[in-house]
């Protein structure tokens, strides 16, 4: 049972809002004015929680092996560094993580086509490339990017494209209203993890900008 309190915790649940947020949002405007099918709902939201949710584990156990997550860090506590979770338990988690997202995505795949494969497959990529490599998104200055288009245009556009299977100029602006909301989020993480970040040579835009 208190395995299971380590789990929720790695998934870190106050975050992902970040991800259903521009997906509901994106919802109600195709209800109001086009199409609207609950399953497709369901799974949309249950694969940008699963990609979420991957990419925290990821974040976790790459920031433990880089230095970025030491004793001395603020904010909430993580489970690798903690000892809560193991190395090896947490890339079991990544990997269990990454098969439940697939699947929950195939059948927007057979809905959307391509273009809903393509933001699949580069999620998964990009997920992986936030923190795990030698050249990290996240360690470059490259993370509110990355976040302002994935938990933004692409999670509004996407949403909207699965109902309607065509693009509209409003869902953009709703997706760059929450890119630039949850770009907003990151960046208060990152000036409170300024010290850590630093000297771990994570370097975040408030790293590179200063405080």
């Amino acid at each position: 049972m208190k395995k299971t309190k380590y789990w929720i915790l790695a998934a870190r649940p106050q975050t992902l809002i970040a991800s259903i947020a521009p997906v509901i949002i994106s919802t109600i405007f195709s209800y109001k004015y086009f199409n609207f099918n609950f399953t497709i709902f369901i799974l949309i939201i249950i694969s940008v929680l699963l990609i979420q949710i991957m990419t925290n584990f990821i974040n976790d156990l790459y920031d433990f092996k880089k230095g970025a997550d030491t004793r001395s860090r603020l904010g909430p506590k993580r489970m690798v560094q903690s000892g809560n979770i193991s190395q090896k338990e947490m890339k079991s988690g990544i990997l269990l993580t990454l098969i439940f997202a697939v699947f929950s995505g195939l059948y927007l795949v057979l809905i959307g086509g391509w273009f809903i494969l393509l933001i699949g497959i580069s999620g998964f990529l990009f997920a992986y490339l936030y923190t795990a490599t030698r050249f990290s998104i996240a360690y470059n200055g490259f993370g509110e990017f990355f976040v302002f288009i994935y938990f933004g245009v692409i999670a509004s556009l996407g949403t909207f494209y699965l109902y309607n299977l065509e693009f509209h100029f409003q869902a953009l602006l709703i997706g760059i209203m929450f890119g630039f909301l949850n770009t907003s989020l990151l960046i208060i993480n990152n000036i409170r993890d300024f010290d850590t970040d630093m000297l771990s040579n994570k370097n975040t835009t408030a790293v590179i900008f200063g405080k």
